[in-house]
C-alpha cells in the first residue's frame, strides 16, 4: 500500500481518449486477458473497463 505524504496530493494518470480506444480494441482482437494487455499497455486493466 502507499504511503502519501502531508500535503502532497495524489496525482492521476490522465490517457488519451483515442489510446484508450485502441487499447480496447487490441484487447477485443486478441485472445488475451484484460490484465495482460493492461500491462503491455503500462496502465492497469481497470482502465480498460472505463
Amino acid at each position: 500500500m502507499k504511503t502519501l505524504k502531508a500535503n502532497q496530493p495524489e496525482t492521476r494518470r490522465q490517457y488519451d481518449i483515442t489510446l484508450k480506444r485502441e487499447a480496447v480494441q487490441n484487447w477485443f482482437s486478441s485472445d488475451k486477458p484484460a490484465g495482460v494487455v493492461g500491462e503491455e499497455l503500462g496502465m492497469s486493466s481497470d482502465r480498460l473497463y472505463a
